[in-house]
């Protein structure tokens, strides 16, 4: 996909094109967050497997699955501290 950006670009204004990679990186974001999320949900592997990572996600948004678990742990505990808040 980001082939076809990069070959039209030539009909297409600068404006135009920051706007489809925008989108682009947009999208790429939710597939990592929607794997992210259905690993954690079934308790399986995420980048691996059924939650295997499109590379191109990697590329456009410079994460690294080190990240994504890293997002993920920290929302964790984030959420068992409000979580333990509530209960009291």
């Amino acid at each position: 996909m980001f082939h076809k950006v990069v070959k039209s670009a030539q009909l297409i204004s600068l404006p135009d094109i920051y706007l489809k990679l925008k989108e682009l990186s947009e999208t790429a974001l939710l597939h990592l967050a929607s794997l992210l999320v259905q690993a954690d949900l079934e308790d399986a592997a995420f980048g691996a497997g059924a939650f295997l990572v499109d590379p191109a996600a990697w590329r456009l948004t410079g994460l690294t699955e080190e990240h994504c678990l890293n997002a993920r742990q920290t929302a964790s505990e984030q959420f068992a501290e409000v979580a333990e808040s509530i209960s009291i």
